[in-house]
Parts: structure tokens; C-alpha cells; sequence
């Protein structure tokens, strides 16, 4: 594979490859690039970076928050391995219910069904007469099932695996393709970015150096090193990444949130996700108990980015040390919460730092560079989590970067990453403009796009009224994202453009085709 992939020989040489994230993608790559080696297509060597400690043990480490896993994540797994998702079936919560809940007093909410449960269809050949729910999963649980699967199916592979946790990447050098990694030992849960990164170049006589490699894959999210050391070396890729407005805590329950009532009815259905408006919590179901994980989010005063202004935030949010005040905050803002819920959420809020709780969005105009490296979920294209795709999208980056590597009519590494890019490109640029929606240009286009959302989320295309809401569509269908994006582009457009907003395939891969041809 690191030659001619027409030549057997050079194929089953194999690569020896750096993923630098541990994360659900990144051990994704690596299941499917045993299976590639597994069936003697190649002898790939794989060896994993990640800052964080194993997530098997009790230390979180960004891990902490629920994930949604729909039919793309959930079609990705089952691509390694159909046993692979069994067994990460088995430490999360199916759940397909999404409700809306508008606070009408301290007691009731006006709530509005999103999405309910799938029934079978009348016509019961049909093989997707019942849609399987998400699985919702702690991101902790996730990698946990993902790492011991990998590690139980290369017992008998010497040499195939090689795993490094606690371990920072500091450096990526694309001309040696070697790696300077940095034990992760000093950094402590408040310390900042910033502060990180100067403490790596401090400390760079401590690093170590691993290499030299055929492949750097970047699985390393919003703060990628592999993205910085593209962006370093190859004039002509083009990176954002931006803050997003405001910041968010996540807490976690071992039981039902919501009161009860005398007539023995609960505020929130434990079985389903909820979004309480307008305070913007986020209630995820994460166990049969009850048992919930929260996300709770808000904007500082400092204009529409919020950045750098806290004072607008809610005291949940931006108090760090007075527990009690928290408790009061959280009692008068979610009147419909268990007493007893209040101290465990205070808690936990005071204990999380805001700055390591902003969300960022990521965008790229190629997700490779040459034969070296090449970039996959987050650390290619990201969206703050505002389209809840985000682990979805990534285990499909890790699928379609094998396929594009297992290519026989690709003369070369660069071929094959090239056509990953080709593919994925559009994905993620249609994800982030989903995701962001767009800005209809005058006010007839406002009032349709208004009415649109209105209409679909109210019916969703039950009694031939409306369609599914897009939320839905992403989850439980396998769509590409550029076609459903495509379907909007009266919506996105301007009235004095030309042709449609959103390129086609085709241009696309104009675009990248004559983006790389510029180093050659």
C-alpha cells in the first residue's frame, strides 16, 4: 500500500501508520486497518497517540458527555465488525424519542414530540420497516468498548498495535514523518491552552521522538497538531477554526432529573432526549434507571461571540467555588428538577473550568497533504456539536479513508488520499452549513425557511404534511450530507448569485484536483 498499489507485494509491505487521537474515530482507523491486514491485503502497523489517560480508568478527561450514535456512526462500526457493535451496544441506551419542552410556568411545559418511536411499516418485507434508535453513550464508554475490542483482536498480531496514553503530541514533522510526544503527567484539569502549549515548548529537552512513519492520520479534533503542521508547511490549504458563542458544563445523574407529580406522572420523559427551552438544557437518557446525562450552556454579554465576557453567563455556569449559590441558581431556574438533583449538578459545576468548556467549529479546503498526512472528524471539519453529528461523521471519515486506501486503481498513497479527500470534502462542508443553516437573502425566503422549520417539526411528514425534520434525517437516514444540503440551496443562495451555492461533485473535485496539482 505504500507503493504501487497495483503490485501485491508493495501491498502487503503495509504502512506503518501514527493516529494521533484515541478518540472514537481514531480507534475506529485502527480496527478497520487490522481488518485490512486480517485479510492479508496488508501488514499495517499502527501506533496511537492521545494526551489523555485510558479511558477504561476513572479519569474522564473530556470524555465526560453523552453521544448520540445514529445510523451512520452506528453503519461505520458494523463496517470493522458486527460483534464490534454488539459489544458497543451494550454499554449505551437506545433511545429515538426527542421532545421539545417550551416553559410555560414553574410547574407545566408545553411539550412538543420531535421525534417519537418507529413502528413497522404495513408492508413487512420491507427491510426497513423499523428504524433503530440512537445509541446514547458516554464518550468515555465508547472509546472503553472500541480500545478493548481492539486490543482482544490483535492478541495474536505481534507488531500490530502500539498504544501511547498520557502522551502529548507537540510536533509533527511532514518532512522526517517522525512525531515529538511529551508525557502528559504535569498538566493539571484548570490549566489553559495557552499555558499547555507553553509548557511543551519549555519542556521540549523531555520529548520524545517516535518514527519515522509512512502516514500521519490527525484524529486529534479542534486543537489538531497534525492539522497546525499542514497548515505549517502547505501554502495553499486553507483552516479555520473559530469559538463558538457562549460555553457549557456537562454533569452526569444516576437517576431521573425531573420531579414527579402527585398523579405520579414525571416532568421529563426518562427515555427521552429533551431540550428545555429557554433555558437550553439538554437532558440526555443514558441508562434504564433513569440515569441522564446534562448539558447546560449559555452566552456571556460580550456581543453575539460572547468571547472573553462571562458576566452574561448564568451563575450555574460561571460560579466555581460556592456551591450554595449554585444550588439556589439551578432551584429557580429548573423549578421542575428533584431537590436532591441540585447538590450532585452543583457539584460537579464547580468543579469544571470554563475555558476548557468552549465548543469551535473547524473548516478545511482539503483534508490531506500529499503521501504524508491526512485528517479525519473533527480535526478536518467540526461544528460545536450544534448538529450532533460530530461522532457520526468522524467514524464514516474513518471508513471512507480505508476504502480510499484499499483502492487497487490508485497509483499511489497520494491517489488514495486524495480521493478521501475528493469524497469527504463536500461532506463536510455540507455538514457545517446544515448544521449553521443558512441566512435567507429577503423576506419572502425568511418567512418560507421560518414556516419550513415550523411545518416539519410539527408533522415531519406524517399525513403527507411537511418532511422529516432535518435533525431526524441525519440521524436515522444515509443520505449524504451534500445531497440533503443540495435539496436547501434555494435557501442558501442569493438572489444575484449564479448557478446553485453549494458546488457539485464534479467541482469539487476540480477544485482539489487543481488545489494539489499546484505542489507538483
Amino acid at each position: 500500500m505504500g507503493g504501487d498499489n497495483n503490485n501485491d507485494n508493495s501491498r502487503n509491505e503495509g504502512l506503518n501508520i501514527a493516529v494521533v487521537g484515541a478518540g472514537p474515530s481514531g480507534l475506529l482507523l485502527s480496527h478497520l486497518l487490522r481488518k485490512d491486514s486480517d485479510n492479508c491485503k496488508s501488514n499495517n502497523r499502527v501506533t496511537l497517540f492521545d494526551g489523555r489517560s485510558d479511558p477504561r480508568t476513572n479519569k474522564l478527561e473530556g470524555r465526560a458527555y453523552a453521544l448520540g450514535v445514529g445510523i451512520r456512526g452506528r453503519t461505520a462500526i458494523r463496517t470493522a465488525d458486527p460483534a464490534l457493535w454488539k459489544a458497543v451496544k451494550s454499554r449505551g441506551y437506545e433511545s429515538e424519542r426527542f421532545k421539545l419542552h417550551l416553559g410555560l410556568s414553574d410547574t407545566k411545559d408545553l411539550v412538543i414530540p420531535l421525534r417519537s418511536d418507529s413502528k413497522p411499516s404495513n408492508d413487512s418485507s420491507s427491510s426497513s420497516s423499523i428504524v433503530e434508535p440512537s445509541l446514547l453513550i458516554y464518550q468515555s464508554e465508547l472509546c472503553a468498548s472500541l480500545l478493548e475490542e481492539l486490543e482482544e483482536g490483535q492478541k495474536d498480531k505481534n507488531g500490530f498495535l502500539e498504544i501511547h496514553f498520557d502522551t502529548r503530541v507537540v510536533d509533527c514533522d511532514l518532512d522526517t514523518m517522525t512525531i515529538r510526544a511529551l508525557p502528559n503527567t504535569a498538566r493539571t484539569a484548570n490549566e489553559s491552552s495557552a499555558d499547555a502549549e507553553a509548557a511543551a515548548e519549555a519542556a521540549a529537552t523531555t520529548t520524545s521522538e517516535f518514527g519515522p512513519f509512512d502516514l500521519i492520520v490527525g484524529c486529534d479534533g479542534v486543537n489538531s497538531r497534525v492539522r497546525a503542521s499542514i497548515d505549517q508547511v502547505f501554502p495553499e490549504f486553507a483552516t479555520t477554526r473559530t469559538k463558538l458563542p457562549g460555553y457549557f458544563k456537562v454533569v452526569r445523574l444516576g437517576y431521573p432529573v425531573g420531579t414527579i407529580s402527585e398523579d405520579g406522572s414525571e416532568a421529563y420523559d426518562p427515555k427521552a432526549v429533551s431540550l428545555l427551552i429557554p433555558s437550553g438544557a439538554f437532558i440526555e437518557p443514558t441508562g434504564a434507571d433513569g440515569s441522564c446525562c446534562i448539558l447546560l450552556s449559555g452566552r456571556g454579554s460580550g456581543g453575539d461571540d460572547g468571547n472573553g465576557d462571562t458576566s452574561g453567563l448564568p451563575l450555574f455556569l460561571r460560579e466555581t467555588k460556592n456551591i450554595a449559590a449554585v444550588k439556589d441558581a439551578l432551584r429557580m431556574t429548573f423549578p421542575r428538577w428533584k431537590e436532591e438533583s441540585f447538590r450532585d449538578i452543583a457539584e460537579q459545576l464547580v468543579a469544571q473550568s470554563l475555558e476548557s468548556n468552549s465548543a469551535y467549529s473547524v473548516t478545511c479546503n482539503t483534508y490531506h497533504y500529499q503521501d504524508k498526512a491526512v485528517l479525519v472528524g473533527d480535526a478536518a471539519h467540526a461544528t460545536g456539536g450544534i448538529s450532533g453529528q460530530g461522532v457520526n461523521s468522524a467514524l464514516v471519515d474513518a471508513v471512507v479513508l480505508v476504502e480510499s486506501l484499499q483502492q487497487q486503481n490508485q497509483p499511489n498513497l497520494e491517489g488514495s488520499l486524495l480521493a478521501y479527500s475528493m469524497r469527504q470534502v463536500p461532506e463536510g462542508r455540507a455538514l457545517y452549513d446544515l448544521s449553521f443553516g443558512p441566512k435567507p437573502n429577503g423576506l419572502k425566503k425568511k418567512v418560507f425557511w421560518g414556516l419550513k422549520n415550523a411545518r416539519d417539526a410539527l408533522f415531519g411528514g406524517k399525513l403527507g404534511i411537511g418532511e422529516k425534520a432535518l435533525q431526524t434525517r441525519l440521524s436515522s437516514e444515509l443520505t449524504s450530507f451534500a445531497e440533503i444540503r443540495r435539496e436547501r440551496d434555494y435557501f442558501y443562495e442569493n438572489d444575484d448569485d449564479d448557478g446553485p451555492s453549494f458546488p457539485s461533485d464534479d467541482e469539487f473535485r476540480r477544485q482539489l484536483g487543481a488545489l494539489h496539482n499546484l505542489k507538483k
